[in-house]
């Protein structure tokens, strides 16, 4: 069999020298047939000649002899692939427009698919990574069900201590920044807070040196940092060079005991690691750790869970939920699940979305396929009965279909590489993209795979059609007609098709566009307008107690407000349209207090509000007197009245928070802020929000802040961007020269973030629905200017009869109106009962929202009704008179 094969891949790729070798056997046999002639008595001219009548037509001899070693389908390939060459070569505006469309259809496919291989298939860079697990949290509430993959750290210590079989680690998912200083080097960077043992159970051996240790992952103990190798590169030049240097991380001093391989990579992007530290209190009292677990070595994942269910009385008690109306159940979720959680969907759509456009494409290139199959039907019936055969004409057109889909790929794959550059481009700005975008073979093949099924899609219905070719009538007609009356159902049946599928493209997109437009058309409750602000992280040693950071503010302050162009200036722990800190608090009800709820917190210094223009509707603002020295106060934004307090006297009201009971002092208007705790089911929207002074908060509250948030300054000026950035920057650092900001920002800009995801997905979806609504018209186009061709002759016969060229022109346009009719009518009703996919995308606006549907279908009917005009108008140019003198 091999022995065989081989021949046969020897014959293919070394044709000539077969071709030479089968010439020379031929004359090695025809010579020996000769001699033995000539032995028999016959003379040398006779019994060449004899020979030559047995051994037959060489041509067919050697034709048996390529048969015979499996050449005869090679051969028929060639010559199909060389006459599908010329065809193209001879047609040019039909291989243009073909290979455009599959070039643009399937290169918008590659891109797309280049993105989801990176986040949704390929697995994660780390050994076994299908054995890396997320502790996760199944929890029945009041509310409804949820999901979390954050603890507390009682949850960590059960796992820790009671979990046999199982290699863990905590970690925080929140990434925050740090203030680097290496001699005159200060720099702000990311850093990650991990436990021992972290990066064993990644799997991740380390360039130089080692991992923290478990004495050195406690209060006590000595005060470390691993590097990643860029940074320890920079810094030190080299991993081994880095090893028991000293760096100033967010001001406290920390010796280097390792560094990470090259080509590491995190899903949280940091540059330095910490040892975290787990503890029952502070941070470790909320739900703010994540615990990686990998089963150790022998055991299976089915045994790693039977061991968490073992473990699910512990777990729940260390939960501590309220007594009444919760339930929680534990598990293990792989990590990348974890990872891809928030753009898994929103990827599936824009792959779901970019398959119907393929499918459009391909559907309009069938409609192509059919319209020139009418013009070659004297061809294929001439081969045909040449004795071709229907079964040869059927491989010449799927031999052709084949062609086109290849240089279409080829196309395709370099538009999908531009493509994918745009995509991460625009992805960077609303994604984590930690993981490598390219085109590996995985892509290349599925790129391959898609060319294929596109050939099969396109080419079958022409080929199916071209079976059915009545070979009398073709060559009775001779090139003449357009095909017969299956040949134009299926060419409407396409368009129909391709109409459908365009209206559920547009009405998705569309509401993606309303939901974009509904967060960037909510009240901001600010001027935005020349406001810039600056981040600086204060999870620094330096800045543990109240007063330092107390300090840093006055006078960092004191010096912008006498920058000349500086009209106002303040600092906030989170800015509007950001997430802001979750505490809880408590309602005075006399001299006792209410339950316990929860609600955002910002601390502000005065000047803040003035900042941002955010107007006062009732009481006071702060001002330099609420201090320390004295009582407590707080501001409340309207939402947070209408929520808690509804008719009561506002401002005679106390609640207490952080510590300390507070008397609220005024009212403000609402800006927009991410919600956590669910108050509204929106990425944005007018959160109950808390506003105490920074002059009275306490040192707890500072120090649990800064470690997941950095305070911004805020500037209103009548300064450009840089110079206020740079005004900011100078302020700052007159008052301490080692606290890198990490960027500035327009509060423009800080707002357009904050859908930046919603506008990504709304303008993927409209360029894609855009693209399906061109073809489905070129389509359509298509359709009706074949049958204005084709019924020119009748038209003008009946302009000679009497009727009018507006008769004409609508009886040759209205099957196109009628096949947008029936298209837009199968599409709304599928969008009607699909668009539920959208909903998890979808804010401000119905999955049935009636404009976004009217609108799409009177604008489709109106597009397609001038697609379906234009080319029946040409019949208005036509005079019966010169029909019936051509006839």
């Amino acid at each position: 069999m091999w022995a065989r094969l081989r021949s046969w891949i020897h014959s293919v790729f070394h044709r000539q020298r077969f071709e030479d070798d089968l010439s020379s056997e031929f004359r090695h046999h025809l010579e020996s047939r000769t001699r033995h002639l000539m032995q028999e008595g016959l003379e040398e001219r006779a019994a060449r000649l004899q020979a030559r009548r047995e051994f037959g037509d060489p041509e067919a001899v050697r034709q048996s002899c390529r048969q015979a070693r499996g050449l005869y389908w090679t051969d028929e390939f060639r010559r199909h692939v060389s006459f599908a060459l010329r065809l193209l070569r001879r047609h040019p505006t039909f291989a243009a427009s073909v290979l455009l469309t599959l070039g643009l259809t399937i290169g918008a496919n590659t891109a797309v698919f280049s993105i989801v291989d990176g986040f949704l298939i390929r697995p994660l860079p780390y050994p076994e990574p299908e054995r890396l697990s997320l502790l996760m949290a199944d929890l029945e509430t009041p509310r409804g069900p949820a999901q979390t993959w954050s603890h507390g750290g009682r949850i960590w210590e059960v796992i820790r201590d009671q979990a046999e079989g199982l290699e863990a680690s905590v970690f925080s998912s929140w990434s925050q920044g740090g203030n680097l200083a290496v001699g005159d080097w200060v720099r702000h960077v990311n850093q990650g807070r991990v436990g021992a043992g972290y990066f064993s159970v990644l799997g991740v051996q380390m360039q130089a040196g080692r991992e923290f240790s478990p004495q050195e992952d406690t209060t006590q103990g000595e005060a470390v940092a691993i590097l990643g190798l860029p940074l320890a590169d920079r810094l030190f030049g080299g991993a081994q060079q880095a090893l028991g240097q000293e760096i100033l991380l967010s001001g406290q001093t920390r010796r280097i005991v390792g560094v990470l391989p090259a080509g590491f990579r995190s899903p949280y992007g940091e540059d330095v690691w910490t040892p975290l530290v787990p503890s029952r209190r502070g941070e470790g009292s909320g739900a703010n750790y994540d615990i990686l677990i990998r089963p150790a070595e022998g055991v299976t994942l089915e045994q790693a869970r039977a061991q968490i269910g073992l473990l699910q009385a512990p777990l729940a008690e260390a939960a501590d939920l309220p007594p009444e109306g919760y339930s929680i159940r534990y598990g293990l979720a792989p990590l990348q699940t974890d990872l891809i959680r928030e753009i898994r969907q929103p990827l599936l759509i824009l792959w779901l979305a970019v398959g119907l456009v393929l499918v459009i494409g391909c559907v309009n290139i069938a409609g192509l396929l059919l319209a020139r199959l009418g013009r070659r039907r004297r061809e294929l019936a001439v081969r045909a009965s040449l004795g071709g055969g229907r079964a040869a004409v059927l491989r010449q057109m799927l031999t052709e279909s084949l062609v086109l889909a290849a240089l279409g790929v080829l196309l395709g794959v370099g538009l999908g590489y531009l493509g994918k550059e745009g995509l991460e481009l625009l992805a960077q700005e609303s994604f984590s993209l930690w993981q490598p975008v390219d085109f590996n073979l995985r892509v290349l093949a599925a790129t391959a795979l898609t060319g294929l099924l596109a050939s099969l899609l396109f080419g079958i219905l022409p080929a199916k059609q071209a079976l059915k070719l009545d070979l009398r009538q073709a060559l009775s007609q001779g090139g003449r007609g357009m095909g017969g009356d299956g040949s134009h159902r299926f060419r409407h049946l396409l368009v129909v098709t391709q109409v459908a599928l365009s209206v559920i493209l547009l009405i998705g997109a569309g509401l993606l566009l309303r939901t974009f437009l509904h967060l960037r058309g909510l009240d901001p409750g600010i001027d935005p307008a020349q406001v810039v602000a600056g981040k600086v992280s204060l999870a620094d040693a330096r800045y543990k107690d109240a007063e330092s950071v107390r300090a840093l503010y006055n006078r960092s302050l004191t010096r912008l407000r006498s920058t000349p162009g500086v009209e106002h200036a303040g600092v906030a722990l989170t800015l509007p349209y950001e997430r802001a800190l979750n505490l809880g608090f408590a309602m005075q009800q006399g001299e006792e207090l209410g339950p316990g709820q929860v609600t955002d917190v910002v601390y502000v210094t005065p000047g803040f509000f003035r900042a941002l223009s955010i107007p006062l509707l009732q009481g006071r603002l702060f001002n330099e007197r609420d201090d320390s020295r004295h009582p407590p106060v707080v501001l409340v934004n309207r939402a947070f009245v209408e929520r808690y307090l509804g008719d009561r006297p506002v401002l005679e009201t106390g609640l207490a928070t952080m510590g300390a009971r507070r008397q609220i002092v005024g009212v403000v208007g609402d800006v927009q802020h991410r919600p956590v705790w669910g108050q509204v089911d929106s990425p944005l929207g007018a959160v109950a929000t808390l506003y105490v002074p920074a002059g009275q908060s306490a040192e707890a509250l500072f120090n649990f802040a800064h470690r997941w948030f950095s305070p911004s300054w805020v500037v209103r000026s009548k300064l450009p961007l840089e110079q206020a950035a740079s005004a900011i920057e100078e302020a700052v650092h007159s008052a301490d020269p080692l606290l890198p900001f990490s960027e500035f920002q327009s509060m423009e800009s800080v707002m357009a973030e904050s859908w930046a995801r919603q506008q990504l997905q709304a303008v993927l979806m409209l360029v894609l629905a855009a693209l399906a609504l061109l073809l489905a018209i070129v389509g359509l186009y298509g359709v009706i200017s074949q049958a204005a061709l084709q019924r020119r002759r009748e038209m003008g016969i009946r302009m000679a009869l009497g009727a009018g060229r507006g008769q004409a022109v609508l009886k040759v346009a209205w099957p196109g109106l009628i096949m947008a009719l029936l298209g837009t009518a199968m599409g709304a009703a599928g969008a009607w009962s699909g668009m539920r996919v959208l909903n998890h995308l979808l804010t401000g606006v119905d999955a049935h929202d009636p404009l976004t549907y009217a609108t799409v279908v009177i604008l489709l009917l109106g597009v397609a009704a001038l697609a379906s005009l234009i080319p029946s108008l040409r019949l208005t140019r036509i005079t019966p008179s010169e029909i019936l003198r051509n006839e």
